[in-house]
């Protein structure tokens, strides 16, 4: 699955690989088909040199991490659809990493909605965008207002005195069964689009 999901901006490019088989992780534990994600760089010469590999922190099989990607200056966020949050099966996560003075790139927050449904698997994280203090999620299977499917988008912005990244806003459109939407999003300075 590398090259499923990708983005680039300035000198970094950045890969999803959503299906990849790997006994390497964060904590060095296996998890199968859990998905990684690969950051390359723009070099002087014209070459692009992969600088790093993320992965989940999460080590359950068929998280579905790097399954969407996007990437803003130094930070970078990740979509785990798969992921199970708080015994929801599918609930779904979105992983922000930023790109510390040194080079490396390190997980500073996992967002996840605030609103879990343990009847729900909502597929949060299936699209992801980041903009500066920005970050959008969608979510297709989630069922606002009891519409079965309708799906919904999650804005989250960093505080920038401490850091950390908070549920702003959650989106819906008007509510019809199957819309799924939250499908596609982007999200650029203070405009959100979601499909």
């Amino acid at each position: 699955g590398f090259g499923y999901s990708v983005s680039i901006d300035n000198s970094y490019a950045i890969v999803g690989a959503y299906f990849e088989q790997s006994s390497e992780t964060n904590n060095s534990t296996s998890a199968t088909n859990n998905g990684s994600v690969y950051i390359f760089e723009l070099q002087s010469d014209g070459s692009w040199n992969q600088i790093t590999k993320l992965f989940s922190d999460n080590k359950e099989i068929y998280v579905g991490f790097g399954y969407s990607v996007d990437i803003d200056n130094s930070y970078a966020i990740v979509g785990a659809y798969g992921e199970n949050v708080s015994g929801v099966v599918n609930a779904g996560s979105a992983y922000i990493f930023e790109n510390k003075t040194d080079g490396s790139w390190n997980q500073i927050a996992k967002l996840v909605a605030d609103d879990i449904d343990i009847n729900i698997s909502a597929f949060f994280g299936e699209s992801v965008s980041i903009s500066n203090s920005y970050a959008i999620v969608g979510a297709v299977y989630e069922n606002p207002n009891d519409v079965l499917d309708a799906g919904s988008a999650y804005i989250f912005e960093r505080n920038d005195t401490t850091g950390e990244w908070q549920q702003k806003a959650k989106l819906v459109a008007e509510k019809e069964s199957g819309d799924h939407f939250g499908y596609s999003v982007a999200i650029d300075n203070n405009y959100a689009i979601v499909g």
